[in-house]
């Protein structure tokens, strides 16, 4: 899901022409990753001396998401907060606090 939805849904945002189009995408973008994100056991997975299987799960899982706010969420915040109509900024607000919560 983190690999194939997630990338598509935000990709949406920037190169549809369809407004209800970019905000469906985004929204279902931000209800998913910041699920994702508030998720202890997938994301920033605390390191215990007995690692488990989840635990290693959790740590990949962390790292996929890592990289998506790395390389589209933070490049493209100032585009969904400046540019996109309303209501897709507030989205864009809910998943940054989201990102700072967990960071």
């Amino acid at each position: 899901m983190l690999t194939l939805l997630v990338p598509v849904l935000f990709d949406k945002l920037t190169n549809s022409k369809s407004e209800d189009i970019k905000f469906l995408s985004f929204k279902i973008f931000t209800d998913i990753m910041t699920q994702y994100i508030a998720d202890e056991s997938i994301y920033n997975v605390p390191l215990s001396p007995q690692s488990n299987q989840s635990q290693f799960i959790g740590r990949q899982s962390s790292e996929v998401i890592k990289r998506i706010i790395e390389n589209q969420i933070l490049p493209k915040i100032l585009h969904v907060l400046k540019e996109c109509q309303d209501p897709i900024p507030m989205f864009g607000l809910k998943l940054l606090n989201s990102i700072i919560e967990r960071n």
